[in-house]
């Protein structure tokens, strides 16, 4: 998962997520918006996403916040993924864009 481009699969119109070594970048509304965290890996299955800065209106977090990120299952290019942060927790699945 460090380097990687993924599209989420609940909303493959809406944006995708770059991962490049510690650095995250989800970019929401057909790219009108962005979300940046640094990522501190745990392992290569599991980071820390620190969130550095963001344009996002809809964002919940704050500046600082960190979220935990743990790929559940990798079957083919889907990835299931695990997020958590404070008492909010989601799994979603993205799929793997070449």
């Amino acid at each position: 998962m460090k380097n990687i481009k993924m599209r989420r699969i609940s909303a493959p119109n809406d944006g995708f997520v770059i991962i490049k070594d510690s650095i995250h970048t989800e970019y929401v509304e057909d790219e009108k918006y962005y979300i940046n965290s640094k990522l501190e890996w745990i392992n290569d299955c599991e980071y820390n996403a620190t969130v550095t800065e963001f344009t996002w209106p809809k964002f919940k977090f704050p500046i600082g916040e960190v979220l935990n990120v743990k790929l559940i299952k990798l079957q083919n290019d889907t990835l299931n993924l695990e997020l958590k942060v404070r008492d909010f927790e989601v799994k979603t699945k993205y799929i793997r864009i070449k």
